[in-house]
């Protein structure tokens, strides 16, 4: 019982960091936000019908993103395609991520940059598949944002 209580005291002390690192970066001119750009690569159709494309998330310098199970104390990404039409389905490609922090509050993401390949099956083949993504990641420094966007 004392281990449950000393991680839930982890757990709530990391959300009250997350709170005020939300609340003075949000307060502070001239603080940067860490992310630089999001946008899509161009891609390919296969000859099954399926499409190739990739997201590039660019963070500045020493800012990092999150795998898709980010770890006990990251922030697990978000994808909803559903506004998209002539979707069937669609699977991310993850790269192999890193493992970073210390001690027990680890991570697991990349440093700088994600390039994420995503490979898209549509309901008719020979029609355009029109992709519109909303998403929510976190992105972090010393501390952790969360942030969402949407691509078309």
């Amino acid at each position: 019982m004392h281990l449950r209580s000393m991680r839930k005291s982890r757990i709530i002390l990391f959300i009250l960091h997350l709170i005020c690192y939300v609340y003075f970066t949000g307060n502070v001119s001239g603080k940067s936000t860490g992310l630089k750009t999001i946008e899509f690569l161009g891609g390919w159709q296969n000859p099954d019908g399926s499409y190739i494309t990739a997201i590039v998330i660019d963070l500045e310098d020493n800012w990092k993103t999150y795998w898709r199970q980010s770890g006990e104390f990251g922030v697990d990404p978000d994808f909803s395609l559903s506004n998209s039409t002539n979707l069937k389905s669609f699977k991310f490609i993850w790269p192999a991520p890193i493992l970073f922090g210390e001690g027990e509050f680890w991570s697991i993401g990349y440093y700088n940059k994600l390039i994420l390949p995503l490979k898209i099956f549509p309901i008719h083949k020979k029609k355009p598949v029109n992709i519109d993504i909303e998403a929510q990641i976190g992105i972090c420094s010393t501390m952790c944002i969360p942030i969402t966007f949407h691509l078309k």
